[in-house]
């Protein structure tokens, strides 16, 4: 997804600056109204906030009122310091004027990061939100708890995590990161075939901290050859710590498919083939940790209660059963839809069967099941909230009590939604 950048109290100049850099970058912009509010989390995908003091603004005063606002970049006079009142607006980063598309393209990497930082430490203090990789009492459950245990005590070693789609690998390797001795650092992930330019650029934003690699053989052979420099960087150093301006960082690569077949094929390097295949874990797929669906599937309904501010009792016995029945063949993946889908389309505590549908079809709207066009979850839950009010008459005190949310809840998301 392409940032989105939310420009609050710029001057002409500095809009006009910000504007061009941003369609040049592939990111979207616009200008935030006089009577929008700064939002207070920008989550994992921004939107991103670029505001520039010596403008007047309407958002100062609530600004030097706050401690911190995620996703802050400041926009700064050509040799001017990030100092005075903005440090106690928590900026992530300052962007010095003029504003080219290199200098806005560094500061939004270095804000993504520093949101995705903010994010894991999040899912440290909060169980729930995390995702239920380990969750099960299965054979299969407990060996990959211990693997990933084992390889988070050794920050330094080069890690290839293989399994089957679907099955979370960048959520195995955020979590190895998140309990390892980098868990303070960045966790910076790169994505081919977006992925161009020196290695250098991005192994910098992860500095002290993990670079994970997804689908590593669809890498151009130029940035394999890039990748087993620095490899060869880090492992020439040994356990001695690194020089000033040298690469401090583990490297976490995944894939899904088989790794000598793209070493036949001719789409990886055979020397950076072993180089990776140091330490290898492997996640895997649900049909080998049946057991664990229904632990899973609670995990996971759990989350999304805490996310919807809902409250749920888990699933009805038609519900469970058709979960432990269905072969699930997008592993983990398809899991977490199919349950964030029901949780969305019932209105209901005890999630029925009805708000999973037919395997081959869109559930149906009818029977506590709400089915908007567009599938996106923030989609469905609006629809949600839409159809709650229709059928309560627009009180909105009793379409709280049916949404399972308290009324301010309900307000921010009516907010959120520009539902009148």
């Amino acid at each position: 997804m392409a940032p989105h950048l939310l420009l609050a109290g710029l001057s002409p100049d500095g809009r006009a600056e910000v504007d061009t850099a941003a369609q040049a970058v592939g990111c979207t912009s616009r200008e935030l109204g006089p009577d929008e509010e700064l939002p207070s989390d920008p989550g994992p995908e921004g939107p991103l906030i670029v505001l520039e003091p010596g403008a007047p603004s309407p958002w100062l005063a609530d600004l030097s009122r706050r401690k911190s606002l995620p996703g802050l970049i400041v926009l700064l006079a050509e040799g001017q310091d990030l100092s005075g009142s903005s440090l106690g607006w928590g900026a992530c980063e300052a962007l010095e004027r003029p504003v080219t598309p290199a200098r806005l393209e560094r500061a939004v990497a270095k804000t993504q990061a520093m949101l995705g930082l903010r994010r894991e430490r999040d899912l440290l203090r909060n169980p729930v939100a995390s995702l239920p990789l380990i969750q099960g009492s299965s054979g299969a459950a407990k060996r990959l708890a211990q693997e990933i245990e084992r390889v988070a005590g050794t920050p330094r070693t080069t890690v290839l995590v293989q399994g089957p789609v679907g099955t979370r690998k960048e959520q195995v390797a955020r979590t190895i990161h998140l309990r390892s001795a980098r868990r303070q650092a960045p966790f910076v992930v790169l994505r081919p075939p977006g992925v161009e330019g020196e290695l250098s650029e991005h192994f910098g934003w992860a500095q002290g901290g993990t670079l994970f690699l997804a689908h590593v053989a669809r890498f151009s052979g130029d940035f394999q050859a890039q990748l087993l420099e620095l490899l060869e960087q880090l492992s020439s150093r040994g356990p001695q710590r690194p020089l000033p301006g040298e690469p401090d960082l583990r490297l976490i690569a995944s894939s899904s498919g088989d790794l000598e077949q793209a070493l036949e094929r001719g789409h990886l390097r055979e020397d950076l083939f072993y180089r990776l295949n140091v330490l290898t874990l492997r996640v895997p797929a649900l049909a080998e940790r049946r057991e664990d669906l229904l632990e899973l599937a609670l995990a996971i309904l759990s989350r999304c209660g805490a996310e919807l501010g809902r409250t749920f009792h888990g699933f009805s016995g038609a519900a469970r059963s058709w979960i432990e029945e269905q072969p699930w063949p997008g592993n983990l993946r398809e899991l977490e839809l199919a349950v964030q889908r029901a949780a969305l389309f019932t209105t209901k505590q005890v999630v029925g069967i009805d708000a999973f549908g037919p395997a081959s079809e869109p559930p149906q709207a009818g029977d506590g099941v709400l089915v908007p066009q567009d599938r996106s979850l923030r989609a469905m839950e609006e629809s949600l909230i839409k159809r709650t009010l229709a059928e309560e008459n627009g009180n909105r005190s009793r379409a709280a009590r049916v949404l399972g949310i308290n009324r301010t809840t309900l307000y921010n998301k009516l907010r959120q939604y520009g539902i009148a």
